[in-house]
């Protein structure tokens, strides 16, 4: 018996896209506080957890073309 898929290939690319473009937004304005003179440790944080999401968003937006294109 086949399970049925979470998601399908359309909305693994667009939510991929969306993680992706949250996630750089957040390291870019992560390095910009801490240029900023900012002294605060939640900073490396957000900068930890923006660059883990954005990895996320690319890998699921790559699995999702992958599946589009019947490669998986």
């Amino acid at each position: 018996m086949k399970g049925t898929k979470l998601l399908t290939s359309k909305q693994k690319i667009a939510s991929g896209g969306s993680f992706a473009i949250f996630g750089s937004i957040s390291v870019l304005l992560s390095i910009v506080a801490t240029f900023s003179g900012t002294d605060n440790p939640v900073i490396l944080v957000l900068l930890f957890l923006g660059g883990v999401i954005a990895g996320l968003g690319a890998t699921l937006a790559v699995v999702g073309l992958f599946e589009r294109r019947r490669m998986i």
